[in-house]
């Protein structure tokens, strides 16, 4: 038994895996813990899993943003147990002190957390490429960051990114399908995202974070190579990056691996991009969104849009707010 959870965090990422060891008895995963707004709720979370006597066996973080770690950071800061068996999550060698200024945005946060955790005595462990976690049927395969990618967010000065915000709403998306893609995240603390792929009871799960898209082909290169297999590799799930933002997905995605089943977490507001969901169709034919927010149904799509996509079944958009995914 595989279930995956998605909540609403808002503009933030916070999904939980929940499956069933050998012995029988049920794990649990937390990937990001979503924004400091989002905190309460990353604390009811805890609540629940121990209240049905499991426990939070890691929490991931895939990279120091505030809307990945701000419930982790929401627990430190209000000083509540956190209670996981490790904490996974990369940090530079040497934490560079807060100077000013010129503090990259991530130092502070990570930071309180590094001293929090140290405060609670929580085991915390780093997610570089070649790292592997296996417990009772479960295989984790880390494929990015290497350290330098971790180290280079925390050495560059701070400055805003832009979020690569297309204007493509009132597109068609058969129009989106064939028009280039023109954007390219440059966030240095995207890049540095954990890339990772769950193994289990014959399926394949690939969770990106925020990574860019040359990182993600780069790592599903090496994945599919450890394992002596031929691209593309066929992935049962695939967590899309950054909220479903253009500037995160390349044309070469349907030459390393092929998916019709995604996790998209977004508010609907500055993401997803259209385009993203255009490309998609276009590379694999039907597809489905799973979120856990009904961004969709606010006028995202047009008429046509619903008439060639989704009444058709091509496209299948999936609510799903704190019940699970199962297999």
């Amino acid at each position: 038994m595989l279930e995956i959870y998605t909540y609403d965090a808002g503009k933030g990422d916070c999904l939980r895996i929940r499956f069933c060891d050998e012995k029988g008895a049920y794990r649990n995963i937390l990937v990001d813990s979503g924004t400091r707004r989002f905190g309460s709720s990353y604390v009811s979370i805890f609540q629940d899993i121990q209240g049905a006597e499991e426990s939070v066996d890691m929490q991931l973080i895939t990279h120091t943003d505030e809307d990945h770690l701000g419930g982790l950071l929401y627990m430190v800061n209000h000083e509540i147990p956190i209670q996981a068996g490790v904490v996974v999550m990369n940090y530079p060698q040497n934490l560079p002190a807060p100077s000013g200024g010129d503090t990259p945005l991530s130092v502070p946060q990570a930071n309180q957390i590094i001293s929090g955790l140290g405060t609670q005595k929580i085991n915390m462990k780093s997610g570089l490429r070649g790292d592997v976690l296996d417990w009772d049927g479960v295989h984790i395969q880390i494929l990015h960051p290497m350290q330098e990618q971790v180290e280079a967010v925390f050495n560059t000065v701070s400055q805003n990114t832009p979020l690569g915000i297309t204007d493509d709403r009132s597109l068609p998306l058969r129009q989106l399908m064939e028009r280039e893609l023109s954007y390219r995240d440059a966030s240095l603390s995207n890049r540095a995202s954990i890339i990772f792929v769950l193994e289990y009871a014959g399926r394949r799960l690939l969770f990106a974070g925020d990574s860019w898209s040359p990182d993600i082909v780069e790592s599903v290169r090496i994945y599919a190579k450890v394992r002596g297999e031929e691209l593309p590799i066929r992935f049962d799930v695939v967590k899309l990056p950054h909220h479903g933002s253009a500037g995160n997905i390349s044309e070469e995605w349907p030459k390393v691996f092929h998916a019709q089943r995604y996790i998209l977490c977004a508010d609907g507001r500055s993401h997803p991009s259209k385009q993203t969901i255009a490309k998609l169709l276009n590379w694999y034919g039907d597809v489905e969104i799973v979120s856990p927010l009904d961004w969709w149904n606010s006028g995202y799509f047009s008429d046509k849009d619903i008439a060639q996509f989704i009444e058709s079944k091509r496209l299948q958009l999936t609510l799903k707010k704190g019940v699970p995914m199962t297999w």
